[in-house]
């Protein structure tokens, strides 16, 4: 599943070079808690995580704004 290690994990049965569509879901508490949850589109497997992580703090501030997007890397 590509690079592993600090700061990279494995993705257990999800293998994001498949090709296939993954679906993303990030969850964040508010807190303090940031959720990911990934989908292979094709065959449903799945791999969930979680990070203690201030959003806020990270971005350098007491509250932020944040964004997601994907691509497909040039895939087609």
């Amino acid at each position: 599943n590509g690079a592993t290690g600090a700061p990279y994990t494995g993705t257990g049965a999800v293998n994001i070079a498949s090709g296939h569509p993954i679906q993303t879901v990030l969850i964040y508490d508010g807190t303090g808690l940031l959720s990911m949850t990934l989908t292979d589109m094709t065959n449903n497997a799945t791999y969930s995580t979680s990070y203690a992580v201030n959003l806020a703090t990270a971005a350098g501030g007491a509250t932020a704004y944040l964004g997601f997007s994907g691509a497909t890397g040039g895939a087609n």
